[in-house]
This record gives structure tokens, sequence and C-alpha cells, in this order.
């Protein structure tokens, strides 16, 4: 008889909250389930009360992430007896003040011996310019490093942070694992008629390339660089439009830069804002993306849940080259790449794709194969289940 294991999930967000960490625990949820093992994800409390479509538990029981809440979450613990607990953990997700969370694998293991993992899908995050961005980034790191200590495992989602972090702390090194970003979106199916009833929604016209991206909005994606290329097409007689999928903010400063950016290169009729989508939408807008490019400071990697989603779906595409790009990127076979803030060079990039269609064909084959191998959820949860069987059970290192 398989032996069921009660694995606890805890995470500060939960669809239908829009957030990629929240995405990544629901789907880890499910494929872990699906390995009939029981799964529990602890949450925070919500108002409105959601339906959920699995057999995973879902438990909105915390109001507050500070230290009120830790006889709850041990209580819980405890009494439910489950024999894993997961934390998802990235600076700030629980509340810039707390540091209860990054206590909590020291106390659970003291005190019920309770195997903690933490998958971290950022750490030690740059420190800003200013008095108060200097404090407050020092006690991220702070809170970091108690939390990075304390896990039985330590998941991290680029493999450049496993090496970064052996080289920091020798005596973690058998406690690191890397394990890459999936997609919170399912590619939905569309027939013809429906994506060309779509294009005719967002008034894309028949000759019109839709040159897509996909995320939620944040500086470090250098939207202004892509809109610069897209100028520039559009000088030399490309038809194109850009089409940025994602939640967006009317006030949200970025988004107000990003207007600005658009008013001065005059590309006002040229932009598509779809704002926020379900699953199956967003699916559907992707399915209308002839090419996407992604402008991210730190480069493909799998740590862009929004480049796995466009990995899923089979695009051609454009991305950045930078300190986060992984080997498994390869600029001619499942990608192409180019160095951050070079317009001129996605420009090329784009113009060749959109003149041979036999290229967009292999760079769509490509990233259908990358997905498969590396990002899938399948792959992701027999990948955590291994590093789980590890630190977990009889002979397991604890």
């Amino acid at each position: 008889m398989k032996y069921v294991v009660k694995i606890c999930l805890i995470a500060a967000t939960h669809p239908p909250d829009v957030c990629g960490v929240g995405d990544y625990t629901d789907q880890l949820a499910r494929m872990l389930e699906a390995e009939d093992h029981e799964v529990t994800i602890l949450t925070t409390h919500r108002s409105i009360p959601y339906t959920y479509d699995s057999n995973v538990h879902v438990k909105a029981h915390v109001v507050s992430w500070n230290m009120s809440a830790l006889r709850l979450l041990l209580s819980e613990i405890k009494n439910e007896a489950y024999d894993i607990v997961h934390l998802q953990y990235t600076p700030g997700y629980y509340g810039r003040r707390t540091i209860m969370v990054n206590c909590l694998p020291w106390l659970l293991r003291g005190l019920y011996g309770r195997p903690v993992f933490v998958t971290f899908h950022e750490i030690y995050t740059p420190i800003l310019h200013g008095v108060r961005n200097i404090l407050v980034g020092m006690y991220d790191r702070i809170k970091d490093t108690v939390l990075l200590q304390g896990g039985s495992a330590i998941i991290v989602t680029v493999p450049n942070r496993v090496q970064r972090l052996s080289s920091l702390y020798p005596w973690l090194r058998r406690r690191l694992y890397f394990i890459p970003v999936g997609t919170g979106i399912t590619v939905a199916s569309a027939t013809s008629s429906e994506q060309q009833a779509e294009r005719t929604r967002l008034n894309i016209q028949p000759d019109e390339w839709v040159v897509g991206s996909f995320g939620t909005l944040h500086t470090d994606r250098h939207y202004n660089i892509l809109f610069r290329a897209a100028r520039h097409l559009l000088d030399m007689g490309h038809r194109i439009r850009v089409m940025l999928i994602g939640a967006y903010e009317e006030d949200h400063a970025y988004y107000q830069q990003l207007k600005k950016d658009i008013a001065d290169l005059e590309l006002e009729s040229y932009i598509i804002w779809t704002g926020f989508g379900t699953s199956a939408t967003v699916s559907r807008w992707l399915a209308l993306v002839d090419i996407y490019v992604m402008t991210d400071l730190r480069g493909a990697s799998g740590r862009k849940s929004s480049l796995t989603t466009a990995l899923a779906h089979g695009l051609p595409i454009i991305s950045t080259y930078g300190k986060d790009t992984t080997s498994d990127f390869e600029h001619g076979k499942n990608i192409l790449l180019f160095e951050v803030d070079d317009e001129h060079a996605l420009g090329q990039h784009i113009i060749g794709l959109l003149q041979n269609q036999d290229e967009r064909t292999r760079l769509r084959i490509g990233a259908r194969t990358l997905y498969a191998s590396k990002y899938a959820w399948e792959s992701i949860a027999r990948s955590t289940l291994k590093v789980y069987r590890n630190h977990y059970g009889p002979g397991a290192e604890r």
C-alpha cells in the first residue's frame, strides 16, 4: 500500500488573487494531490468564500501574518499532524514588518520535529538608494537569513541562486535545490473563429501582427525598450500592434510612466492594454500573439512564470539576456536573445521573425519542447517530492 503523506503548503495569496506565488502554490498543490497525497493550503482569510474545484483543502484562516497568528498556525499544524510543511516565500510577501513566518521553521522543527521546506521565489533582493530603503533592505536580508538557516531544505527558482548561497553558506549545500517555476495559466483551446472574433473585439486588423508581453507591471520589465522598437518598426512600415496582457492600476507609478512613454512616441493607437483576465481569458489572449517579447532586466530564466507561460503556449519568444539567464534557453533553438536595453537588436529580431515563418515554427517547437522537459507542473511536482523524500522519512537527512 502506498503511504499517503499529509502536506501543508503555506502561502499569503491564493487564486483568485492575482499573484504568481499564489498561482505556483495552487498548481503545485494540485499536482501533489494527483500523486495521491493529502494536501492542504493555509492562506490569508478572505471575506468572500471561494469555491475550489479540486480535492486540495484550502484553509483561508490567517487574518494577519504577524505574531498573533503564530498560535493559530502552530495549533493547526500540530492538531492536523501534517507530515510536511512547505512555506512559499519572497521578501515582503507576508508583510514588510513581520518576522513571524521567518521564525516558523525553527519553532516547528524544534517543538514538533516537523520538516519544514521553504521555496524562495526571490531572496536577497537589491538594496535601493536612500536611508529608508537601505534600512528596509537590511531588515529583509536579516529575515531572509533567519528563514534560510531554519529550513529543512531550501528550494530556489534560479540555478545561480544555488551557487551563490552555497558559496555564502557552505554548510547548507546539501539542503539547497533548484526547481523552476511553472505557469499558473492553463493552455485553453480556441478555434480559429473564436480567435478571429477576439481579434475583432480588440480592433486588430487582419493585416496586423501582434507583438505581445504578459505579466504584472514592474520597473524591471523595461517596456520602454519594446515601445521604442515598436515605434521604429512602425516608421519602417511594418503593421504591428503591441498587446500588454495582465492587470494594471491607473494610479500605479510605473503605469503612469509607461503612458507618458507611449504618448511621447505617439503609440496610443498601437497599444492594447488587456487588463485583468482569468486563466482561460489570458490563454486566449496569448493565442493571438504572433511574437512574444520579454524585456525584463534580469533576463530569460525559469523564475519568470510569465515566460514559462509563453513556453507552454508554444510562442516564438524574444527575450533579454541577463544575469538570471540559464543555459536551457538556447538562442536560435527555443528563443531569441538580445542584450538588455538594445532596442536595435530587439527590432531586428522582430523583423526577422515577421519575415520568416520557418524560424517562427522552429522557435514554437523549441518552446514547447523546453516547457515539457523542464517547466511542466508534472516535472516540478516530481522534483519537489524528491526533495521531500531526501529530508523526510527513515534515514532522511534532517
